[in-house]
């Protein structure tokens, strides 16, 4: 049985209940994954685009995208990041 290489996960959820299900489910299924959370969308740019705070973050491979969330909403992040090929 070969070993997978865990990935790094981003989830983009503003609301408490549904990040800690989403993240232990996750867990459950795939414990070596790294996840990482932001609470907006523009928050998931900045970490995607590996800004500020997020410099020495992992690229990502996964995006657990909200589309409900406020301000920025998770359209206008999957449009970004559709036309932004760095991302």
């Amino acid at each position: 049985m070969s070993e997978e290489r865990p990935i790094s996960i981003l989830l983009v959820e503003d609301n408490e209940v549904d990040a800690t299900l989403a993240t232990a489910v996750l867990q459950r299924h795939r414990v070596r994954n790294e996840i990482y959370r932001v609470h907006s969308g523009e928050e998931a740019l900045g970490f995607l685009s590996r800004s500020d705070e997020h410099a020495d973050k992992p690229p990502v491979e996964l995006v657990l995208l909200d589309l409900q969330l406020p301000g920025m909403d998770g359209h206008d992040v999957l449009k970004r990041i559709r036309d932004d090929p760095s991302l």
